[in-house]
């Protein structure tokens, strides 16, 4: 037995297979013809490699046979992230008591999407989910555009106006100029806010929990709830309330 091809060959379907999960720091999803384009190898080596990825969840595959990052990535996030989770959830309850709506806590390693991680949800019968660990689009809603605007990446802006954008409702931006202007408005103000752009009939408002540029973690922290129970006389109030808590997650985080 030649145990020196056998250990090659094993290192090199781990590389590929590390290779595959990098290719969903720069993308979304991804089709089984992309993945062996961009790794240069055949389907049928690819299949191998996304078949035993996605039966283990560390991808999924969507209606159109496009793969994205699965839940158990989330599990392993959350042994990660479990200090700033830990650290926000009694803040992210106080938030939610005084304002009476949903809070949630997002993270992103990359600019294409990111995850909720946390949350407490409304106390009122009619109110706002998310399901905790499935990948967002950075492309659309509050927690999205923060998640965009605080990522200090070469070449973001480059990589955005090559964006395919997806029209999720009618209020969704899907022009780079107008994004581009809009992250702008976020970096300048430290809010997001999202008028039914990620889904109908949802406000949502967005602040970054370290308000600067970074090219690792992004955090944000986020109030949703249903548009007919918004008031505009109410959005000055909410953030400057959600501001605070912010601050206090980040000055927590800093010990």
């Amino acid at each position: 037995m030649d145990t020196d091809n056998l250990s090659k060959n094993g290192s090199l379907v781990s590389r590929r297979t590390l290779e595959t999960m990098l290719l969903f720091l720069e993308n979304d999803k991804l089709t089984l013809s992309d993945i062996s384009n961009k790794l240069g190898i055949s389907k049928t080596a690819t299949y191998r490699i996304i078949s035993t990825l996605t039966e283990m969840n560390f991808l999924l595959k969507d209606d159109y046979k496009r793969y994205m990052l699965g839940p158990v990535l989330l599990k392993l996030s959350k042994r990660v992230d479990n200090n700033i989770r830990t650290i926000a959830l009694p803040v992210m309850k106080k938030l939610s008591e005084e304002t009476g709506e949903s809070v949630y806590l997002s993270v992103s390693y990359n600019i294409w999407h990111y995850f909720f991680i946390e949350g407490v949800e409304s106390y009122h019968p009619i109110k706002w989910s998310v399901s905790i660990g499935r990948p967002e689009t950075s492309l659309g809603g509050a927690a999205g555009k923060v998640h965009l605007a605080y990522r200090d990446v070469k070449g973001l802006h480059d990589k955005l106006k090559a964006a395919k954008f997806t029209a999720y409702t009618d209020n969704t931006i899907t022009e780079y100029k107008k994004l581009s202007k809009e992250l702008e408005k976020i970096r300048k103000e430290g809010v997001s806010l999202s008028f039914g752009e990620r889904y109908e009939d949802v406000v949502g408002i967005s602040c970054p929990i370290r308000d600067y540029p970074t090219d690792g973690e992004v955090a944000a922290l986020s109030i949703f709830m249903p548009e007919f129970r918004f008031r505009p006389e109410q959005l000055p109030v909410l953030v400057a309330k959600l501001k605070e808590a912010s601050k206090k997650i980040f000055s927590l985080l800093e010990g």
